[in-house]
């Protein structure tokens, strides 16, 4: 995993600079979990909330493969589309990212909504809170017969998830960790909140697996520049590979040229999928009407003869002996 706490701060910060005070002009739907947000600039939003590609990044490429919007693709046009976004962050050291967007309510009036972009893999969500950072809609309800722990349901107070882990900037309670001895990349992961494998690995190899000296190449890859890198298996938002690398502008750029192909397959599995279950669910209905229609052509098979006895019956009511069982009428049909 490359998208970690660390890669998402230098992340906020970039499209914080770019897109701050411009304008969501649309918003349209690629695929069940994709979403382009067409801004007052030359770039547009990617917002993947795919269980295997979720990121949001500027995309310079141009989409025309769009599917007719969904539920909470309407809601998003109706609260946020035609707002300005006053700003960009990164939450709680995590894989989180706030859209704080400035646009009309209901009745005319300007407030300030909230987009909260999670980016948990298959736990990927899109959060939107209203002025008082309440919840008033998600892509991904999670009620509490679910998870008691983690709940996300209209109308409830938005919290951030909770864990025991130090705050990426916690360096007084960083260090203290780094003071122990035999520290593996797993332990640095499970206490460091935002830390991937690719990052832990690299500040034990260049602390040359010395506990001692791993806060200082902690705070040394903390504090270095933004330069999005590629390299043969694994890209970072700063340099820290060894050979074979490639350098990007920006990191909407990296993640544009990480994601592009298999973005694209993603969608056509998605399509494929969609035309398969809508395809299985008309040859279920149609085998079910199938075999209904041929019930009622049997039934109709002796509609005549099944008349004449009812004209009988009710033709000679007088006549029948109620006690019997069967009764012999002569019809002059």
């Amino acid at each position: 995993m490359s998208v970690d706490g660390r890669f998402i701060s230098h992340l906020a910060i970039e499209l914080n600079e770019k897109m701050r005070n411009v304008r969501i002009n649309k918003i349209s739907q690629l695929s069940r979990a994709d979403f382009l947000f067409y801004l007052n600039l030359d770039d547009n939003l990617y917002l993947s909330l795919s269980t295997s590609m979720a990121r949001v990044h500027l995309a310079k490429s141009k989409y025309n493969n769009f599917i007719t919007p969904g539920g909470f693709c309407m809601f998003l046009r109706k609260h946020i589309e035609k707002g300005i976004i006053t700003e960009v962050k990164a939450l709680n050291s995590d894989r989180i990212v706030e859209i704080k967007v400035n646009n009309r309510n209901d009745i005319g009036d300007l407030t300030d909504y909230y987009l909260i972009i999670e980016l948990f893999g298959r736990y990927a969500n899109l959060i939107v809170l209203d002025a008082d950072r309440t919840i008033i809609n998600a892509f991904k309800h999670i009620h509490p017969f679910e998870n008691p722990d983690r709940i996300i349901i209209n109308g409830i107070k938005y919290v951030l998830p909770q864990d025991d882990k130090l705050s990426a900037d916690d360096f007084s309670g960083i260090s203290e960790f780094f003071k122990q001895e035999n520290i593996g990349y797993q332990d640095i992961i499970n206490k460091i909140r935002g830390i991937s494998p690719i990052l832990a690995k690299r500040i034990i190899f260049e602390a040359n697996y010395q506990s001692y000296r791993m806060f200082d190449v902690y705070k040394e890859l903390y504090f270095k520049e933004t330069l999005p890198t590629k390299s043969p298996k694994h890209f970072y938002c700063t340099d820290i590979f060894e050979n074979d690398k490639i350098y990007y502008k920006s990191l909407s750029e990296l993640l544009e040229d990480q994601f592009m192909e298999a973005s694209s397959l993603e969608r056509v599995k998605q399509i494929h999928k969609n035309l398969s279950t809508f395809v299985k669910n008309q040859l279920e209905k149609n085998v079910n009407k199938l075999e209904k229609l041929t019930k009622d052509l049997h039934d109709a098979e002796n509609n005549q003869i099944n008349r004449i006895k009812g004209d009988l019956l009710l033709q000679n009511n007088n006549l029948i002996d109620k006690t019997k069982t069967e009764v012999k009428l002569y019809s002059y049909e």
